[in-house]
This record gives C-alpha cells, structure tokens and sequence, in this order.
C-alpha cells in the first residue's frame, strides 16, 4: 500500500488540477414575524400577515407554521391576509400588487396586478366571494378567478372619481359591494359590470372641508360608518355625516360585533359612542377582529399576534427574530448567533441557540439602557460584548447568569462623541493573550483614546491615535501576525456611515507592553498619504496569506504587507479592479481564502487574489429582499455565510467548510446513479486535499484539488465526458500533513 500511494503523490503533479468551486444551496430566511400588520381568524386558526412573512396559529394545538420566501412565499413583506372555508384557501397580498394563494401546502404567486404597471400597485384588502376575489389597493379595485387564476375585471376608475383614486376597505352588504376610498365611499351593485364607472355611487361628507380621505368602513346592521382617522361619519343615505371626532387622527380603523361600532386607535379598543375603552395594550395596532362564537378579541400589533381571553392578554408569536434590522452578525464558538440590531429598530441584541430566539434589551434585561447595539463581539471566556450607539458597552456573561454589565463614562475612561458627555459610543471589543480587553472609542469630535484597556484586575489604561487624539472616528479593527491593530474609520453614524469626518485607517502595536510606550508602533494611513481608496473604510478582513482586505465606500483595497509599518515603512495599497466603485460594508474570508463581500448593491465571492469574481448574488438570483446588505458571518465549521440586511437574514449552504486534521473521507450517494443524482458528494477531507478517482484497473478517471472538508464530483471525467458504470476508487492525499485514505465506490446507470 505505501509504494502504491507513493507513486500517487509524484503522480498528482503531472496532472491538471480543478480548482474547487463554490456551491450555494439550502438557503434559509430568518425574518422577524413580530410586525403583524393583518390578521383574520378562523374557528380555531388565525392567520397572521407579518414583515417578515406570514404564519399560522392554532390555538388548540399551539402549533404554528411559519412561512418565508424561502418556503414557499413570493415575498416576505406581508400586508393583508384572510381565508376562505368553502375553498380551504388563504390569500396574501403585498404592496407591489402580487398576492398568494396556500392551499393543502402549496403556495402559488399572482403577478397579474404586478404586471399591469399600475403606479401604484399595493394591495389593501382582499375579500373572497365564490370563486371570486374582491382585491382593493392603489390601482382601484381588481376582481380574479381564483378557480381558475385569471383576471375578470379591473375597475381603474369609480364614478366621477379621478383615476388613481385608491381603495382600501372592502364591504360586501346588500349584494352591493361598497369601498373605502381616497376620495370618499363609492358602492355598486354586485351584479352589474364593476368596469362601467357610471355604475359606481360616491358618498361623501356633507361639509367639504372634511377630509374624504376614508381608511375604513363598517355596516352595523343596517347603517353605514365610515372613519377618515379624525372622525368617524355616519351615511344619512345622501350623505356621511360627522357623528364623533378626535383632534387628530388617532382612530386607525373600524369593527362590528353583536350589533355594536367598535373603533381602534394606537394602543386600544373602544366602543361608540361612548368612548368606553374596551382593550388597551402598550403595543401598536394595526389590525383587530372579533371572535363571531365567543367574546375573545384579536390584535395584530407591532410586537405580535395578541388574543384577549377573558379579560388576559395571550401573545401568540412564533420562534423569530425580533427585528429585521441586520446591523453586525458575530457567531460564537458553539455556533450561536449572536446580532446587532443597530439603529434600523433600536431592538438591542438577538441570539439563536439550537434552534431558538433570546432578545437582550430594555424590555428584557432593565439593566440595558441602550438598545442600538452596532456591533457584538466574543471574549475568550464565551462573554458577550454588545457595543452601542450612545450607550457605551455592554458584558452579557454566558451559562445561567444574566446579569449585564456596563461601561461607560461614569465608571470607565470611556469618552463621550464630543470628547465628554455619557453619549459613549463603541466599536469592536477584543481580549488579548494576558486577559486585558480592548475597546475602541469612537468619537466625531473632542479628544479621546482609541483604545480602552480594561486589565484582568479591573484596572483601565488608555491607548491614543498616534495621529492625533481627536482623529477617533475608528470603529472596527483585524490584528495581523505581529499583533498590530489595525482600525478601521466610519463616519457619522456608523451604521449608515457618512464620509465628512471619516479620518483614515489607524494601526497601533503596543508591543506586548501596555503600560510601556515608548517602543509602540502606530499611524494612520489616509488619501493624502497612501494609496488607499478612500477615508471611510467600513469593513477588514485577514486572509490567509496574511494580507489585509480593506472595504470602503468606494471600492476594496488590498495591503499586500502589512508588516511594513513595523519598520516604519508604507505597505503597497493594491486596489481591487474587480470591486471598483462598489459600496462594501462587510468582508469575510472562507476557508478556500475566497472573499465574500456585502456591498450596497449585493454579495459578491471573488477568488483569494480578488482577480475574478466567482460569484454576484442578487435579489434577481436568490432569496434575498434587498440587494442593500449590512452584515456577513461566515461559520468555518458549517460552510454557512449569513447575510444580514434591514429586511432581515438570511443563509446559505457553501462548500467551503474547515478541513478536518485527519482524513474521515465519505462519499455518497452509495452507489452513485448518474441518472438520479446530479453529483457526488466527497465529505471529511483534510487541508489541501488532492483527490484522485481511478478505475480497479488504474485509469485516471479525474483529479480535484480540495482546500475544505467537502466537495462534490459530477460523474464526468477530464475530458467532460460521463464516467461508465463500475466500480472506482478514490485516493485522497494532503498535502499539508501527509495523511491520505481510499475509498471504494460504485457509479450505475439505471
């Protein structure tokens, strides 16, 4: 077996290598369902249309399903939702004129009204009659066949109403079916062509000063009441006539039950006329209904699906995060995720730990003041470090104890923005080899440190920018092989980042000796002094060669040796052809040393010399709402890259995992049919594998070059021709520590 594998490895460098490309699958959304903005209940479901995608509650059962765009929505920016019993069907709408249809779990999207290109093309309710559906949105009102997915009619204009006019609320009375309009109520009787304008009835205010702008409807018996927000009106038959008002607009919409007016405004529920307040709760709403069988009442809110049984408040919400706002993504050693939800919501930290969501912020954790958090980081004995956006830092320490510690300027040398003040903001946290932890200290103006220094006996020393100490707008930072900080600058708010105060890129070595410094090394590199793209850098990154990846809001530089600073020389600036021009808020390296890049305008992986870009992924080609990205993770031990955008996160499968230190190589499927299955898959490979497929006979077949833990062959040999059935073996040898394994495996053709 040695002179066999021996003659193996000469043999490799003779023959042409295949670099391993990158494979995306499994994508995964992870989207906040806590913003319901419609919901309508059922016996005992109810169906819930959220920001983050839509789910259903059983309220028997307390099972809830959940649904994405990555399982079966269009989108995932839900705005209305109901159901209908006769056809077992639920219909979502959204505000680009697309709705869905769920029926015995298969979703199905309608893009009539989307194609239509109408100016305005959100859907505001959707009522089923028959076959039919009454949808109202910007466009007007549009009826479609949902038996047989066509368009029937499409009512552009109501009455004497201008074109344009929007419809809300849908009301079927009377065989009549009556609208909520931009410009007043408008009815017609169901049986007539709903196309024919003159068929259609305005009612309107009797005085005109007041607002005909009608946001809802509601039949209680036989009268008709109508709400502008301010006022709720009451049809007299000729007229809406002013019956209740509020000086502002505080009532968002109307309800009926047991032949009574309901009307709910922010925070609660109250019945007209008398104002008596039915509900109230600290969340928005933005949807009530009435149970038909019992006295229960459910809300859509901002902060979940709520149900009030007998007089307690139940919230039925499903296992998701609570903000769509991505702002930083840090994954712990034990494959945590832990999130910064930044100044998009204000929401403070998220964590996701076998399969389960935790929120830290004020609601949760009184001790936590500040609810921007920018960015969290990882001590070495697994704390957590959320840093903030005015509210300094914060320690969540791991296992049972919850308690969170802050620091700030009153109990730290932390310094304020302007140089003074308890307005603290902080960039990345680090501990070094002695225990100490680092904190950067942004700043927009004032003097104050870069760095923080807290010493593993509590104690702090400060660390300021070599170029002055009031160029602090630094904020996030890589340390290269000889300990050297580098830091990256942001600008106003480092979220958004701005470019008038952004200073340049800092690096800072204390040369293992804190309190020592006169032997430090430090700088600042800028437009005027280097060759780097631009002052405001959002994003560094080590690759595995050492060089250092910097992403601005123009482009990506590489400093090819870092090093140079070290005796006090300027490193080479390489500017990136291929991210040119490119928006880049976050880079991270795989472990096939590909950069992935977050920019304003999609991912991008290109290869580790940044020459070629292997992969742009959009919104045209993935799951991803926004091409407008904050955030990236990648977990070495998964392949997973997570992407964090202000629409939520989402995931995906890659090939690139970290080897493992010994060959435990399986390939399957067992046998490996080229009919069914369109690769094999090679796992538990060691670093710089070279693999070798050869028949019994010893007839190369193909050769790969594998740095991750796993890839896969597609049956076809070095002449892109499909293997024959029979037996083969695979030689896996690395390069790195010598380690090799064979392994026998069968290819049929049924």
């Amino acid at each position: 077996m040695f002179r066999l594998l021996t003659l193996i490895v000469v043999s490799l460098c003779a023959i042409n290598l295949y670099s391993q490309e990158i494979q995306l699958t499994n994508w995964e959304a992870y989207t906040s369902m806590y913003n319901v903005n419609s919901l309508y209940q059922f016996e005992n479901k109810v169906y819930a249309a959220t920001s983050g995608g839509v789910y259903f509650a059983d309220l028997n059962s307390n099972e809830i399903q959940q649904f994405t765009n990555v399982t079966g929505l269009s989108r995932i920016d839900a705005k209305y939702i109901t159901y209908q019993k006769e056809s077992n069907k639920v219909f979502v709408g959204y505000n680009d004129g697309v709705f869905d249809i769920y029926k015995d779990g298969e979703w199905k999207a309608i893009h009539d009204i989307e194609n239509a290109g109408f100016v305005k093309a959100n859907i505001n309710s959707i009522v089923p009659i028959g076959d039919k559906l009454y949808i109202a949105g910007g466009f007007g009102l549009v009826v479609f066949d949902h038996k047989n997915n066509v368009t029937i009619e499409d009512v552009k204009r109501f009455s004497d109403l201008t074109i344009g006019t929007e419809a809300r609320t849908i009301k079927i009375h009377d065989n009549k079916i009556w609208l909520a309009t931009s410009a007043g109520v408008v009815y017609t009787d169901l049986d007539n062509s709903l196309a024919n304008r003159d068929d259609w009835k305005t009612i309107t205010p009797i005085e005109s000063f007041h607002d005909a702008d009608i946001i809802d409807i509601e039949w209680v018996n036989d009268s008709l009441y109508a709400t502008s927000g301010d006022r709720i009106y009451s049809w007299n038959g000729e007229y809406l006539q002013s019956v209740f008002e509020y000086p502002t607009k505080d009532i968002f919409g109307l309800d009926t039950k047991n032949g009574k007016l309901f009307y709910f405004r922010e925070k609660d529920i109250r019945e007209y006329p008398f104002e008596e307040r039915l509900i109230k709760i600290s969340e928005q709403i933005n949807d009530i209904q009435f149970d038909s069988n019992n006295d229960n009442i459910y809300l859509a809110t901002k902060s979940g699906l709520k149900a009030s049984l007998q007089d307690t408040i139940m919230t039925i919400e499903p296992n998701s995060p609570l903000s769509n706002g991505i702002a930083h993504i840090h994954i712990s050693d034990d494959g945590s995720l832990w999130i910064g939800t930044g100044n998009f919501t204000g929401n403070g930290v998220m964590s996701f730990k076998n399969g389960e969501w935790d929120y830290y912020n004020r609601s949760t954790n009184p001790e936590f003041l500040a609810n921007s958090v920018i960015n969290v980081n990882e001590l070495k004995d697994g704390t957590i470090t959320a840093s903030t956006y005015g509210g300094g830092l914060y320690l969540i320490p791991p296992g049972e104890n919850k308690y969170i510690q802050n620091i700030g300027a009153e109990n730290s040398p932390l310094v304020g923005t302007g140089g003074s003040g308890n307005f603290v903001i902080t960039g990345d946290v680090f501990d070094d080899e002695f225990g100490n932890m680092w904190i950067v200290n942004w700043g927009n103006s004032g003097s104050g440190p870069l760095f923080v220094i807290r010493t593993p006996s509590g104690n702090y020393e400060t660390l300021y920018n070599c170029a002055g100490s009031t160029r602090r707008v630094l904020y996030k930072t890589a340390i290269d092989f000889n300990g050297t900080k580098w830091v990256a600058s942001a600008g106003t708010d480092v979220t958004f980042s701005g470019t008038e105060v952004a200073v340049g890129l800092a690096y800072y070595n204390e040369m293992r000796t804190l309190t020592d410094n006169s032997d430090d090394v430090c700088g600042m590199f800028t437009v005027n002094n280097s060759d780097i793209i631009s002052n405001n850098q959002q994003a560094l990154a080590f690759d595995k060669q050492g060089t250092l990846w910097l992403g601005t809001i123009g482009g990506v530089n590489r400093i090819i040796n870092p090093s140079a600073v070290m005796s006090n020389r300027t490193p080479i600036f390489v500017n990136v052809r291929s991210l040119a021009n490119l928006n880049v808020r976050e880079i991270v390296v795989d472990a096939l040393d590909n950069k992935w890049i977050a920019t304003a305008s999609g991912l991008i992986v290109v290869d580790p010399d940044g020459e070629n870009v292997l992969h742009t992924i959009t919104t045209d080609n993935s799951p991803l709402p926004t091409n407008n990205l904050y955030a990236l993770a990648y977990d070495e031990n998964s392949g997973k890259i997570y992407v964090g955008t202000d629409k939520g996160l989402y995931s995906v499968q890659t090939n690139a995992i970290k080897p493992v230190n010994e060959f435990n190589v399986k390939v399957y499927p067992q046998p490996f049919d080229t009919r069914k299955n369109k690769v094999l898959t090679i796992e538990g490979l060691a670093e710089n594998s070279d693999l070798r497929i050869v028949t019994v006979n010893g007839e190369l077949v193909r050769s790969l070059k594998v740095n991750s833990r796993k890839t896969t062959w597609d049956g076809k040999n070095e002449r892109g021709e499909d293997a024959s059935p029979g037996v083969y073996l695979l030689y896996a040898v690395s390069s790195t520590n010598e380690s090799t394994q064979v392994v026998k495996f069968a290819i049929v053709n049924k």
